[in-house]
């Protein structure tokens, strides 16, 4: 959804019938999508180039949209949506608006619940309130073109009605933060306002993912924001301070148990000398992982299940520790063969 106004929004979303479908995207003539596999950087890549000239109220946008989505174990569940709009109006437009929206429908759809995670920017639905199984969300991953995620849920006589006055009230309305609990859930995630000179373009990117936890969406998201910042650092936008942690912080282990590979993740907010390793119950060292100076920033180390030597270990149960300056924690996880 693109829009200025209440009064000139172009998508292709439900509209205020409640069952029809606003149509206002198109290809541009003598373009298709394509789907290149392999592609450049991922395993699989497509390209689409369209415009709203399908609205009663166009706003003269092109949008190039890339797709990326990898087979590899870190993104698998992932696909990253990169978007360039450009205006051809003829003029400059000013508060412009951008996002996705997704009425996600899981299992059933009537007891999904929905929540807002502010570490990712990221807005998830999961198939039922406790011990979920399926989860589906977007994550915005630009931080410098303003925020707008929302968390809406269908009920009563107009479950499917979609007016521009409601979808603008969803484009335009910051974060919220509030969940929703076994209700019919859809959720909007997007930029805004940002100002578009004429026959200028901005850039942004959103990701969607999908997992059978919350620890292995958690997981997928620092992955999928891991292969943004290192292939599209030009578009993390005009506040990269933000895409730095907060805090220090050693998260837990994915997969966990594993085999053959684990994946640790952890945050350093500040210039660090960082150790990361893996001990057994007795306290022994059994594999150094991480020993050195760390940038501020959002960093993974994976543990294949040997020690220092590279022989592999036992099946059973150990420690990771972090120690970075004056910051120390510990976690434990188990390999299983």
């Amino acid at each position: 959804m693109i829009g200025t106004s209440q009064n000139q929004i172009s998508d292709c979303v439900r509209n205020e019938t409640g069952w029809g479908q606003d149509e206002d995207f198109v290809e541009e003539e003598e373009t298709y999508m394509h789907i290149y596999n392999p592609g450049s950087i991922t395993t699989e890549e497509g390209t689409v180039i369209l415009n709203d000239s399908g609205a009663d109220n166009p706003l003269g946008i092109r949008i190039n949209q890339k797709s990326y989505a990898d087979a590899s174990f870190e993104t698998r569940n992932g696909m990253v949506f990169h978007y360039t709009l450009v205006n051809e109006s003829g003029s400059d437009l000013s508060g412009l608006y951008a996002g996705l929206f997704f009425d996600w429908d899981i299992v059933d759809p009537l007891v999904n619940s929905a929540h807002y995670n502010a570490d990712y920017q990221m807005v998830y639905a999961q198939d039922q309130s406790e011990n979920p199984t399926h989860l589906a969300g977007t994550m915005l991953l630009n931080l410098g073109l303003g925020a707008n995620i929302d968390v809406m849920h269908d009920w009563g006589s107009d479950l499917y009605s979609y007016s521009d006055e409601t979808k603008w009230s969803h484009m335009t309305g910051g974060v919220n933060d509030e969940s929703a609990f076994n209700v019919n859930v859809s959720t909007y995630t997007g930029i805004g306002p940002v100002d578009i000179a004429a026959g200028d373009s901005i850039s942004f990117g959103i990701a969607a993912l999908a997992a059978s936890s919350i620890y292995e969406l958690e997981y997928v998201a620092s992955e999928i924001r891991n292969f943004w910042d290192t292939h599209f650092p030009e578009d993390l936008g005009n506040e990269n301070e933000a895409t730095l942690p907060g805090v220090f912080a050693l998260h837990q282990n994915y997969p966990n148990p594993f085999n053959p590979v684990t994946s640790i993740r952890y945050d350093i907010p500040e210039a660090a000398n960082v150790q990361v390793s893996v001990y057994s119950l007795l306290g022994q060292k059994v594999k150094t992982l991480v020993s050195g100076a760390h940038q501020p920033g959002f960093y993974a180390v994976q543990w294949s299940g040997t020690n220092d030597q590279g022989n592999p270990v036992a099946s059973g149960m150990y420690i990771y520790r972090i120690h970075a300056d004056r910051f120390n924690a510990v976690k434990k996880l188990i390999l299983m063969k």
